[in-house]
C-alpha cells in the first residue's frame, strides 16, 4: 500500500509540476502574443503618422503652389493696371498735344490770312 500511496504521490507531483509548466507556457505565449500585438499596432500607428505627414507635406506643397499661382496673377494684374493708365495718359498728352497743334495752327492761320 505504501508503494502505491508513493507512486500516487510521485504522480500527483509530477502532474502537477506539468500542469504549472503548461500554465507557464501558457502565459508565456499570451505575453508573447501581447507584445506582437502591441507591436504590430505601434508599426501601425508610425504608419499612420508618416502617412499623415507625407499627406501634410503634399497638402503644403500644393497650397504653395496656388499661393506663388495667386501672387502671379495678382502681379499680372497689376501690371496690366500700369499699363493701362500709361496708356490713358499716353492717349490725354496725345491728345492735348493734337489739340493744342490743331489752336497753335488756327493761330497761325489766323494771324497769316489777314
Amino acid at each position: 500500500m505504501l508503494v502505491l500511496l508513493d507512486c500516487y504521490s510521485k504522480f500527483h507531483e509530477h502532474f502537477r509540476a506539468q500542469k504549472e509548466l503548461v500554465e507557464k507556457e501558457r502565459r508565456e505565449e499570451l505575453e508573447a502574443r501581447k507584445k506582437r500585438l502591441t507591436h504590430a499596432d505601434d508599426v501601425r500607428h508610425q504608419i499612420r503618422e508618416k502617412e499623415q505627414v507625407r499627406v501634410s507635406e503634399r497638402n503644403a506643397f500644393f497650397e504653395e503652389g496656388v499661393k506663388l499661382d495667386e501672387e502671379a496673377r495678382l502681379r499680372r494684374s497689376k501690371l496690366e493696371d500700369v499699363k493701362r493708365k500709361k496708356l490713358e495718359t499716353l492717349r490725354y498728352v496725345l491728345w492735348k498735344t493734337k489739340h493744342l497743334i490743331f489752336q497753335f495752327l488756327s493761330s497761325l492761320k489766323t494771324i497769316y490770312s489777314v
